[in-house]
């Protein structure tokens, strides 16, 4: 598992050289000594001073930012380079960070996030933190970042239960961790203690016993509390001792406490040090007669810690966390009490025995807290989480997809491949199904039926490891289209032809942003788009007759979006490595699934008599939705003249006539006198489906012109083992000639004699017509099967979601949608800026940085917005 650490805390102006920087460098120091299994990855700014850090030990990762602090680009740079390095989990030990600092909003970010949660200070002091409404919304927008988290560190039980309070955070994802000390913070020597107070005196103008306060001048430290306390004591303690503030402190704040002390009539007991060195620091820790902490508040109170940790006898105020560190109630005071904070220091300083006790406590105490602890509880807390990873491939762990297709009751013949495919595909994989809104799908899965206005919506909490795409060429398939603009996902592609689909979806659904110009532009560039529109708008080429006869397919979409594509037909396989094998190089054949046909126990006598049909005919089918590339007229024509011959045969069209147009079946059928020969169903459900195969002793199923299709219709035939006859073209030329009976295509033969021809042979030939009937059969039950189909279908998934370059393509998708959030009309050349920052910004420069291209996720989302 890899884990990306967030290290501004240890550059910028506010934490470095802080507590929270300390806090932060030692919990990276001590979780890099654990031994264990896990990865880390440390992230710097560039616009930060480097952190002083050993580079041999800790390596980083320097992120190039253009920009100073967080603003919409550094914030999605700084995702970019997290999603490219593939980390399992964003650790940010400072969510809090000021102005200098780049920290996004990771509330809907794809990886797990875990932060460490110092205090809630200025929202539970709002009135003295958050007056400014620009710092109040700044600060409200890093918190979230905690209340969003997936797990939360908390520096003490203290700042736990105010999360908890304040932010409404479940206790079970927050941890109180506690807090360590430096090893450096230990007792001087005796020997040194003279050496020492020689340099104070010198320096500092300390040349009394002290008391010693250190941590800042925020007004919740106390100090003038504290300068108060000292003034209430007995003139004798106040003439033994010296009242020493070690910390950087403003000239402001400096005249204010001087001015203070001189009301106070003690300004000559009074030390401002300024900043003191570490050094220095320790050393006042260890020969401090008394070290005060009257904080109003503190989420943790470190220099408490460090104190103790040197020996010194400590008091502290009996607020927030400082009782967990002291672990002594005798020693804690009302810190809005000043007369309360003098009686302890008072007791304290009047006893030298109890001032020893307190020291030889104190080093007992701070032994209690050691950051080799701290660092156990949060990497307890990552191996746990490990198998809570948002996004997993395993062998053993179905990947969850996203599914989104026509579903029954639309009448779509994709509709009905999809009702055969889901229950042998759930088998691989945990499937949610999307469907458009325009109907309420008649499934057994209901409770992962989702409509596809929802699909961004439950990507918050539901994270997708690929989405699949049934991908036609009609009207039910607009909204799937539509939204592969904007998430690449793995498209199966039933239909090679895509023009219609892409036509119908600029004249009925401009509000999903896809232009037929555009698409022809990009498939075959500008000056060819212009000439086919040219030709479309002269009458030369019809959308929806004969531009897929002169290559003109529209579908360069589906290769340059898709993660990868799946074809159902040898031919469009060959066409698409022919054509797109620079555009995508996960392209597969995989065979269109077909269910395992059941014999049914009914005579064909029976069947026919439950479906209205004559039984002693010769009956002859074809099947599917009735339009002019399937050939009614020239079947219904070759029927009337197969009828001198076979006066007994009897035809039927078996589908819907909603796609028919300008034909009229029934005025032909009238035209002919063939009312009571000719049967036109309409709409069949696929239990009737069948019933019409089965009753069939011929079948037809032609094509012309060819849009690239596969035929479930004729794969349903050949499964019930019917001989059938079909066009030489496309597709229907995958079939081996021992399967099926080919004619050729009407612009090498006259299509009408070519198929009263073939009804002949088969009327006259029974064995051929058996032999036909028994291949057919053998051969769907090899090439088609549910198991083997479903297989193909989890093997190449599992291939995509290892991929590299699916990788990179999901990644530029991400930042195509957030730039055209951002910056709708972003230029080419900031793109390229961005992908170069992002791959100078990750030091492996993996293929998954190098391989990025925003440019067609950009265009594309924003085109489709």
């Amino acid at each position: 598992m890899k884990i990306a650490i967030d290290i501004q805390a240890l550059q910028t102006n506010n934490s470095r050289n802080r507590g929270i920087g300390r806090y932060t460098q030692s919990v990276i120091e001590a979780i890099f000594r654990q031994q264990n299994t896990l990865s880390y990855q440390l992230y710097t700014n560039s616009t930060l001073p480097a952190p002083e850090l050993d580079k041999n030990y800790f390596q980083y990762n320097s992120v190039d930012y253009p920009y100073i602090g967080s603003c919409d680009i550094n914030d999605l740079l700084l995702k970019t380079v997290l999603m490219a390095a593939d980390v399992d989990i964003i650790f940010i030990p400072s969510p809090m960070e000021g102005f200098d600092s780049t920290i996004p909003d990771y509330s809907d970010f794809t990886k797990k996030v875990f932060v460490i949660c110092y205090d809630l200070i200025p929202l539970i002091f709002s009135d003295k933190y958050l007056n400014d409404p620009n710092l109040r919304s700044f600060y409200m927008k890093r918190l979230r970042n905690i209340q969003n988290a997936d797990f939360i560190f908390a520096i003490s039980e203290a700042t736990r239960q105010d999360v908890i309070k304040y932010l409404d955070i479940s206790p079970e994802r927050i941890l109180n961790v506690s807090g360590g000390v430096s090893s450096f913070f230990t007792p001087i020597q005796a020997h040194e203690h003279q050496a020492w107070f020689e340099t104070f005196a010198k320096k500092f103008g300390i040349y009394k016993k002290f008391i010693l306060y250190t941590g800042g001048e925020d007004w919740r430290k106390n100090i003038e509390g504290l300068v108060t306390a000292f003034s209430t004591l007995p003139k004798d303690l106040q003439e033994c001792y010296q009242l020493v503030v070690a910390c950087k402190v403003s000239e402001h704040f400096s005249k204010e406490i001087n001015s203070l002390a001189s009301k106070l009539e003690i300004n000559k007991s009074i030390i401002l040090t300024n900043y003191v060195t570490d050094e220095e620091l320790r050393a006042l820790y260890s020969t401090c007669s008394l070290f005060v902490f009257p904080s109003f508040y503190e989420g943790f109170g470190l220099p408490l810690l460090e104190a103790i940790s040197c020996g010194a006898p400590a008091i502290a105020s009996n607020s927030s966390s400082l009782p967990e560190i002291l672990g002594s109630d005798e020693l804690l005071f009302d810190p809005y009490s000043p007369s309360d904070m003098a009686r302890i220091m008072q007791k304290v300083l009047s006893d030298e025995n109890l001032r020893k006790k307190i020291s030889d406590n104190a080093l007992l105490q701070s032994a209690k807290f050691s950051w080799k602890y701290v660092a156990k509880n949060i990497l307890d807390v990552f191996q746990e989480h490990q198998v809570l990873k948002k996004v997993s491939i395993s062998a053993n762990q179905k990947p969850q997809i996203a599914f989104f297709s026509p579903f029954l009751p639309a009448k779509s013949g994709i509709a009905d491949y999809t009702q055969d495919l889901l229950p042998s595909l759930v088998q691989h994989i945990s499937l949610d199904l999307y469907h458009d809104d325009s109907y309420l799908p008649d499934i057994n899965i209901s409770n992962n039926l989702f409509s596809h206005s929802k699909f961004e919506e439950r990507l918050k909490f539901q994270l997708y490891e690929a989405i699949i795409y049934q991908i036609g060429n009609s009207s039910y398939h607009s909204y799937i289209y539509s939204h592969l603009m904007r998430y690449s996902g793995i498209s199966v592609l039933h239909d090679y032809y895509l023009g219609g689909l892409i036509n119908d979806m600029e004249a009925r659904c401009p509000e999903l942003g896809v232009k037929f110009d555009k698409e022809l532009e990009h498939c075959y560039g500008k000056d060819r788009a212009v000439e086919i529109l040219t030709l479309l708008k002269t009458k030369n080429l019809d959308v929806n007759k004969n531009l897929s006869e002169v290559g003109i397919y529209v579908n360069r979409r589906i290769f340059t979006r898709s993660l990868g594509v799946i074809l159902h037909s040898k031919w469009a396989y060959n066409h698409a490595i022919k054509e797109f094998v620079n555009d995508n190089c996960h392209i597969v054949h995989i065979p269109q699934i077909v269910p395992k046909y059941i014999v049914k126990d009914k005579s064909a006598r029976d069947q026919r008599k439950e479906l209205g049909l004559p039984d002693d005919k010769l009956i002859i089918s074809t099947f599917g939705f009735i339009n002019n590339t399937k050939r009614p007229l020239q079947i219904l024509y070759a029927f009337n003249k197969y009828l001198v011959t076979q006066p007994n045969a009897y035809l039927i069209f078996v589908g819907g006539t909603d796609y028919l147009g300008t034909i009229n079946i029934e005025d032909e059928i009238r035209k002919l006198s063939l009312q009571n020969k000719v049967k036109v169903t309409g709409y069949v459900n696929m239990s009737d489906f069948y019933h019409y195969i089965e009753a069939s002793d011929i079948c037809l199923n032609l094509r012309f012109p060819f849009n690239g299709e596969s035929s479930a219709s004729l794969l349903r035939i050949l499964s019930v083992g019917k001989p059938i006859i079909v066009t030489d073209i496309g597709s229907f030329s995958d079939f081996p000639n021992d399967v099926v009976l080919k004619i050729p295509q009407p612009r090498h033969s006259d299509e009408v004699e070519e198929i009263f021809k073939s009804l002949v042979l088969l009327t006259q030939n029974p064995d051929y017509r058996q032999s036909l009937s028994e291949n057919a059969y053998k051969y769907i039950s090899k090439e088609h099967s549910q198991e083997r189909c479903a297989n193909l279908y989890a093997k190449f998934i599992q291939e995509i979601l290892s991929s590299t370059e699916a990788k990179s393509k999901k990644l530029a998708d991400y930042v195509g949608r957030e730039l055209a959030k951002v910056a709708p009309n972003i230029s080419k050349k900031v793109l390229t800026n961005f992908a170069i920052a992002v791959e100078n910004s990750y030091k492996e420069k993996q293929q998954v940085v190098k391989n990025i291209n925003f440019n067609d996720s950009v265009i594309s989302i924003q085109e489709n917005r």
